[in-house]
Parts: C-alpha cells; sequence; structure tokens
C-alpha cells in the first residue's frame, strides 16, 4: 500500500461511495416499476455493501498513510527534548496532520473525510497513550510543567483535527482517556504539593516519575516528513 497514490486512493473512495449511492437509487427505481415477484430477486444491497466496505477500507487507508508519516514524531513525546522544550513534537503532528487534511478534505466527500479523521485521531491516541506509558529511557518528573505540556499539546492537536472539519461530539469522547490520564497525574501533582514536608525539614519528598520513552533512531529528515512525500 506504500506503493499507491494519494490520488488514487482518494478517487477510489469517491467512486465506491457514488455506486453506493447509485445501487441504491437503480433498487429503489427496480422496485417501483417491477413487480414484486421479479424486485425480491434483485440482490444490489449486497453489492452496495460490497462497495461501502471498499470505500471504508480506502479511507482506512488513507489514514494509514498519514499514521506512518507520525510514527518518527510521535515517539519523541515525553522524551527529554520534548520536555526541555528543545523539539515542539504537537508543533510537528499538526502541520502533518493540517497538510493531509487539506488535501483530502478538496478531494473527497466531507463523510469520507470524516472517516479519514476519525481514523488518524483514534489512532494517534493509541499511539501517544502507548508513549505515556513507556518503561523505556529516562525518568521524567511527573510535575506541573510535565502536566502543562500535555494538555498544551493534547489542546493543540485537539484544535486542529476540529478546524480539519471533525464535529465536537466526534472529537471529544475520543480524546478522552489522555484528558482522563492528564487529569490523574495531575492530581498526584498537587498531593506532592500537600503531603511535602515544611521547607525548613532537611528531607527529600519521594517525587512520581514516569520513563521518558526513547525517541527512536530516524533521522529529523524522517521524523518531519509529511505529505510531501506522497505527492
Amino acid at each position: 500500500w506504500r506503493e499507491l497514490d494519494l490520488d488514487h486512493i482518494v478517487a477510489q473512495v469517491n467512486n465506491s461511495a457514488r455506486c453506493v449511492e447509485c445501487c441504491l437509487q437503480l433498487q429503489d427505481e427496480l422496485t417501483d416499476k417491477l413487480p414484486a415477484s421479479l424486485s425480491e430477486n434483485i440482490e444490489l444491497q449486497e453489492v452496495a455493501d460490497g462497495f461501502t466496505d471498499l470505500s471504508k477500507m480506502a479511507a482506512e487507508l488513507l489514514g494509514k498513510i498519514v499514521m506512518e508519516d507520525l510514527k518518527g514524531v510521535v515517539l519523541r513525546l515525553f522524551t527529554s527534548e520534548w520536555y526541555s522544550g528543545d523539539y515542539l513534537v504537537a508543533d510537528c503532528v499538526c502541520n502533518t496532520i493540517w497538510d493531509y487534511g487539506e488535501e483530502l478534505r478538496i478531494g473527497l466527500f466531507d463523510s469520507s473525510h470524516r472517516k479519514v479523521m476519525v481514523y488518524i485521531l483514534d489512532r494517534l491516541v493509541i499511539q501517544i497513550l502507548a508513549q505515556l506509558l513507556s518503561d523505556k529511557g529516562q525518568t521524567l518528573p511527573i510535575d506541573a510543567d510535565f502536566v502543562a505540556s500535555l494538555d498544551e499539546d493534547i489542546a493543540e492537536i485537539t484544535q486542529t483535527i476540529q478546524d480539519l472539519g471533525l464535529p465536537r461530539r466526534m472529537l471529544t469522547p475520543r480524546i478522552l482517556p489522555i484528558q482522563h490520564i492528564s487529569a490523574l497525574c495531575a492530581i498526584f501533582t498537587e498531593s506532592a504539593k500537600i503531603l511535602a514536608p515544611p521547607a525548613n525539614v532537611p528531607t527529600t519528598p519521594a517525587k512520581l516519575t514516569v520513563k521518558a520513552a526513547e525517541s527512536g533512531s530516524g533521522s529529523d529528515d524522517d521524523v518531519n516528513g509529511h505529505a510531501q512525500a506522497h505527492r
């Protein structure tokens, strides 16, 4: 599938969706004009279902192409360079999604475009959670800066996908898992402040930490690659 041209896949999505409409329209016309004994033997619904499945698979393939470009970027989340602000992962994620999303919005029907964006968002949330829960790499403190950076990144990604046309009602429930984890981290951070000993007590309170994920071995060119590679 990596060898397929993006425009070819877009055309396949649209053609399949159009074939579904034609099948259903033809079935209605034949049902009106033919006697029931004949029209009941016409299985156009099954043909329409086949084109529906084909359109769905092609739309998912478009989303898969986007996620392939994002894979190296997501691996740099929750690393020391992300924590320090030296590498703006969310900016790169949003720029890549925006480039693809704008091109696909021009070429696809609205319903198909939303399916692609849902696919991207669902897989992106899974990858972010997997990276957050990774036990590889250095140990990062889960403090106020960590929570703030996580919240800012998720807000930026959410806004980008919403600006690309995904309705809030479809977006919000898919973001909830990350928001719940962020809220849990914030609770631990506040609890640590409350339980911390007075400043004059010479002891070091325990800190909640998370393993910083390894950033991967890809080069910056690979990480920053996006829609241009598929045009």
